[in-house]
């Protein structure tokens, strides 16, 4: 049986509790109309995962048939100027739009 794999690049809230110092503004990419922005993304698992976003810290599966999907995040760079220091975290995940991919079947080796 294939079990769902979600993969979010997009920025995403952070877990209660966790306090940074200082917030990292998102790698961004200019794309103009009509051009398209390829990424590899190879997955070595276990895959470590960072703690200010999950509650674990590693991923661990099993040989086998899963199904995949992925989210990345975009937003249009004069509305990111817009962009506050006081509530920057909240100000960003308003900013950033989402796109998520219909699921393919992987194999995990």
């Amino acid at each position: 049986e294939e079990e769902n794999i979600h993969i979010s690049l997009a920025r995403e809230k952070m877990r209660p509790g966790v306090e940074v110092f200082g917030y990292f503004n998102p790698h961004r990419k200019k794309v103009g109309p009509q051009e398209t922005f390829y990424r590899k993304l190879k997955l070595i698992f276990p895959l470590r995962l960072n703690m200010i976003w999950n509650k674990e810290d590693k991923v661990h599966l099993s040989p086998g048939k899963y199904q995949f999907k992925a989210t990345v995040g975009y937003g249009f760079e004069e509305k990111f100027d817009e962009i506050k220091s006081e509530n920057i975290e909240q100000d960003i995940l308003n900013w950033q739009k989402k796109s998520t991919s219909e699921y393919v079947t992987i194999t995990v080796t």
